[in-house]
Order: structure tokens, then sequence, then C-alpha cells
């Protein structure tokens, strides 16, 4: 055994090695740009390069788990290779965080990365919520390719209605998995059986999915609640054959090891896998799912329909500032999450009764609703009229008479 301390092999080594491997490795069908993009990111890999200072800082920040360690022209070469860098080193060293300290991560590029950032002074903005246009190289809003969607009232209170928000698995057949002390190998064996196909060849015998050209992602749910035995390891079926697997991806999710019966994944697992948190929706996001919701609500009051933006901005607020205010810190049951404005909306939808022809008592509902998500996880009654009456105030004409009556 030979053994390294950690200043014997610094980061700029293994930036070094790895940009030398890659070098040479043709990826998919990108080999002969990847060649030319290549050259323009060493710099920012070096000592005190751009990815070390990006790195330093995230070692500063919480995370859930810890770990062990088109033809181009050669003008627009380098804003595509750069740009898109800042993207890859937010979820590289911080994507196992909160939205928050992506956001945040992305504020720290501003001012030290000295490259063309896009605009991030609007509250809630952040990095990932862009991508570099291949054609001109300029950074473009993932917003803009989400599609409008215009569900029916009736829908409101479905439970299988999907809106959009950046992207969609169109191209991929996801198989879902629980993991639990009883789920065996076998389970995994007979989940290839059903969706791929075993195809001889010379060399190897390959496993592909069976639908051409999609991916099967195998989705394995709580992976972190069984737990290792004694000697570090899980059962595992006998060798019989090798097989190699074609356009099959593994996906699993887990909770934070602090949750009651959760383990910590280990390190011979993280060093192959990456960790990537998938927080609550962002602002924008919320906007979007909402804003749907409410333009169905108030389709049967045609004279409210121009307050759905407004109406979804002020419940978006009012959620956001009641989930920074009332932290499971506090009280163990401050629990907040988009189910909290889902059960708004659909109180709104269901308690408009007789209120359809009467558009000032419709409007006096999303500040009762607001009552009752709040006020009854509250312990002082008086945070529920400052949160209510500053995040409400942007409806028009609507009276708060239950929360000033407190």
């Amino acid at each position: 055994m030979v053994w390294f301390s950690e200043d014997a092999v610094t980061p700029d080594m293994f930036y070094q090695n790895h940009l030398k491997s890659v070098h040479s490795v043709a990826l998919d069908a990108i080999e002969d740009n990847s060649l030319l993009i290549q050259p323009n990111g060493p710099p920012h890999f070096k000592t005190d390069g751009l990815v070390t200072q990006a790195l330093n800082y995230a070692a500063s920040v919480n995370h859930i788990m810890e770990h062990s360690d088109f033809s181009f022209q050669q003008e627009q070469i380098e804003p595509y290779a750069t740009k898109p860098l800042l993207v890859a080193i937010v979820w590289a060293f911080t994507g196992d965080s909160k939205l928050d300290t992506k956001t945040q991560m992305g504020l720290f590029f501003q001012d030290h990365s000295g490259l063309d950032m896009p605009p991030l002074q609007k509250p809630g903005a952040s990095l990932i919520d862009y991508d570099v246009q291949v054609s001109s190289g300029d950074w473009f809003a993932w917003q803009s390719s989400v599609p409008i969607v215009d569900i029916d009232t009736h829908q409101v209170a479905d439970l299988d209605v999907v809106i959009p928000t950046l992207d969609t698995l169109s191209e991929m057949d996801v198989v879902g998995l629980n993991f639990s002390s009883a789920t065996t190998p076998e389970l995994v064996l007979k989940t290839f059986d059903q969706h791929c196909k075993y195809k001889k060849t010379s060399t190897w015998i390959i496993l592909p999915p069976i639908q051409i050209g999609k991916w099967t992602v195998i989705f394995c749910h709580e992976i972190n609640l069984p737990a290792a035995d004694k000697y570090a390891t899980q059962k595992r079926t006998l060798d019989k054959v090798w097989l190699k697997l074609e356009y099959i991806q593994f996906l699993g999710a887990c909770n934070p090891p602090t949750d009651p019966g959760l383990v910590t994944l280990s390190q011979r697992l993280l060093r192959h896998a990456p960790l990537v948190m998938v927080d609550y929706p962002g602002e924008a996001s919320l906007k979007q799912i909402y804003g749907a919701f409410n333009q169905a609500v108030l389709k049967v009051l045609p004279s409210l329909c121009g307050h759905a933006e407004p109406l979804t901005s002020a419940m978006v607020k009012f959620y956001l500032s009641s989930q920074k205010r009332f932290m499971a810190d506090g009280q163990a049951h401050y629990v907040y999450s988009p189910w909290e404005l889902t059960r708004w909306v659909r109180g709104v939808y269901e308690s408009r009764g007789d209120n359809t022809s009467k558009s000032g008592a419709s409007l006096k509902l999303p500040s009762e609703m607001a009552y009752n998500r709040t006020g009854r996880k509250e312990t002082q009654d008086t945070c529920v009229l400052l949160v209510a009456g500053r995040e409400m105030e942007g409806i028009k004409h609507l009276r708060f008479t239950r929360l000033k009556g407190l």
C-alpha cells in the first residue's frame, strides 16, 4: 500500500490528469468538437484558478452528505466553453446543497469569475436557471423553453395533473423500484427481463431497452434505507455471466441521513455516483405551476380572470415568507412544502360556493385560506398578521377582515 498525504497530490494535479486523459478519449458523437473546446478550459484549472476558488468556497457550505474527495467557429469556442463551465461547477461543488446555496454560488462567480454572467439581480435568480446557446454563445433562461399550460376548472382537484416547468421525460422509460430490507437483487433482474432484451454478440452479451431510441431509467427509491451488514456489504446475486448495459441508467433517490431510520451512503458509492439535491421548486417554478391552477379557478369568474397573476404572485410570496419564518428548528410541527399551496388553491376552489356571483366575497377567500394554512402552525398570532398583511397586499380590493379580527 502506498499512502499519499493531502498536500502531496494537489487539486490542480487531478485537473491536469483528467484533462489530459479525456483529450484522447472519444465522447460519443462529439469527439471532433471536444478537441476544440478542451484548450479553453485549462486556464481556469490552475492552482489559483476559478475552479479551485469555487472548490474552496463549496467546502465551507453545508452539504447533505460528505464526499471523499454543430461546427464551431474559433471565435465561438471560447464563450461556449467557458460559460457552461460555471454551470458545471455549481452542480459539481454544490449539487447536493439547497437551492439557496446554489444561488449563492452564482453570486460568488459574479465577484470572482470575471466572465460574462446572466442577469442575477432579480430576487431568487440562480445560475442553474440559465444555459448557453450553441450558435451564439449567449445566455438564455430555461423559463423561455417552458410551455404555458391551460387547464380546465374541474382539473384543479385532480391528483394526476402535471404542470411542466423545465423539461419532460419523453425520451426515457422510467421504472420505479422501492428499496427496503426485503429488496433483493432478483427484483432488479426481473425488472431487466420486463423492460430490456438480451443480445448476443461476438464479444459481449448486450442488454439494451426494448424500446429503440429510448433510455431506460431504473429509479431506485429510498436507497439509503437498507443498512449494510457487519462486513459493510449487501446481499448480491451469484456471478454467472458478464453483461454490457446499453442505454440503461440507474437513478437513486434518498433522504438526508439525519432523518430517522436512514443511513449514510458509503464512500464506496459516493466516489462513483454524483449526489444532487432535488429541493422544492423555486419561485419561478411555483408561479408557473400555481399560476395555471389559479387561472383555472378564476375561469368561473370572468371579471376576476385578470387577477390570476397578482394572486399567484402574492400566494407564492406568502408561502416563501412563511417557509423562512416557520422552520422546523423552531417548532417540530413547522413543516412547509408546496403541498401547502396545493391545499390552498383547492380550498379556494372548493369554498367558492355561492360566491361565484360576488367578486368581493371571492377575493376574500385567499386571505381566509392564508390564515388556515399558517395560523394553525404559529404559536404567536401576530406573526400571521405581519406576514399575511405584507405579502397579500398585491391583490387588488382584497380585505383582511378575518385577519384583523385576531
